[in-house]
């Protein structure tokens, strides 16, 4: 029975792979939906080549009297390290139309999982984990 769950766990991940993902696509300067007050419903919705498997949020810093550029879009997996060099936000998200809003709620709940294990195998004298 275990060997099915195995299967199709693996079947399961393969085929989310293959699909694209669908993100929000926009520039707040070219559309006024797109900025910090972010409206949906006017936005559009892309679904992302298989090359860029990531949605993205991408703020820029206002520079001389350009001001600041909220993008999102599709994007790689280096997108986001590439573009922080620059001083710049920019966030990544893997599930469909997840670009709409910055947010860090994944980050503290993956910190809340870290801090529940660790404390878990304390408390068993489990090694460290």
């Amino acid at each position: 029975m275990l060997h099915y769950s195995v299967i199709s766990v693996i079947i399961a991940v393969l085929v989310r792979d293959g699909l694209a993902i669908m993100c929000y696509e926009c520039v707040d300067f070219l559309e006024e939906d797109c900025g910090e007050d972010f409206e949906s419903d006017n936005i559009d919705k892309v679904e992302c080549d298989s090359r860029y498997d990531l949605c993205m949020i991408h703020k820029s810093p206002p520079v001389l009297r350009v001001p600041e550029i909220i993008q999102r879009g599709c994007v790689d997996q280096y997108y986001c390290s590439k573009v922080d060099e620059y001083e710049e936000h920019c966030i990544t998200c893997d599930e469909d139309l997840c670009n709409k809003a910055f947010s860090v709620t994944s980050s503290c709940t993956l910190l809340v999982i870290v801090y529940i294990v660790r404390r878990f195998a304390i408390n068993l004298r489990l090694p460290y984990v």
